[in-house]
């Protein structure tokens, strides 16, 4: 059974509060990357250069399950009826599913583009959550950064890319592990992932951003040491600004 979608509320009474609905799987939903962007959000001092405002409170949903293909949340309508009616929304986040993506012979256009037209329909911008795939096939990252490259600019969207990223830490520094198996992120990775995602909405560098993130209750959810923190940091900001 589909897991039910989950809400982030803070100070989201302002109709004027940035309003995110995530779409995924547990490459979402691991190590909780939309409370980690949340966190990244709040504590932002300067004003966004993308236009975006940050002042008014944010409400943020998912709706995630674990191993989803955009096919299966298509199916299973609840991510349709969330677009539709629990919004208004200013940016819907996809995520397709990593063994998905990484084979050629699936078509991972269809559902996207589905999912693409009813975003538009109700005035809401798309964001392509552009992942990574496996560690034990660290040639398939090429496949799928080439393919969720085309399919952003086929649905008109917002790519946001995390695999990229991810594909240069590795490279970079391999002392920082970003795989907590084959495909789910450490919390290194999703600190990356959360990144990316700030540096996309923004247009800010992400250096500076908090390195420990806690939950909603006040409990430990990542910390990074300093220099781990500075490393993902410059990266992204490289890899994205530069």
């Amino acid at each position: 059974m589909l897991t039910p979608p989950m809400e982030y509320y803070q100070d989201d009474t302002n109709p004027d509060a940035l309003k995110i609905l995530f779409i995924g799987n547990s490459l979402t939903f691991t190590n909780d990357l939309p409370l980690v962007l949340l966190r990244f959000l709040s504590s932002c001092s300067e004003p966004p250069k993308t236009g975006i405002s940050l002042g008014h409170g944010f409400k943020f949903y998912t709706v995630m399950q674990g191993g989803f293909r955009l096919e299966d949340h298509w199916n299973y309508k609840v991510a349709s009826k969330c677009i539709r009616e629990s919004g208004p929304w200013d940016y819907v986040v996809l995520q397709e599913q990593s063994a998905t993506t990484a084979n050629q012979d699936y078509d991972i256009t269809q559902h996207a583009q589905l999912f693409a037209e009813e975003i538009k329909a109700i005035g809401a911008k798309t964001a392509l959550f552009a992942i990574w795939s496996f560690r034990s096939d660290p040639e398939a990252n090429i496949r799928v950064a080439v393919r969720q490259t085309e399919l952003a600019a086929q649905l008109d969207a917002i790519k946001v890319p995390v695999g990229d990223c991810w594909t240069r830490l590795r490279e970079k520094h391999p002392e920082i592990e970003l795989y907590a198996d084959d495909i789910h992120p450490s919390p290194a990775g999703t600190y990356l992932a959360a990144c990316a995602f700030y540096v996309t909405l923004t247009g800010l560098s992400p250096v500076g951003l908090p390195i420990e993130i806690k939950y909603l209750k006040g409990d430990a959810l990542i910390t990074l040491s300093e220099e781990q923190g500075l490393i993902i940091q410059e990266l992204v900001q490289d890899v994205l600004l530069s």
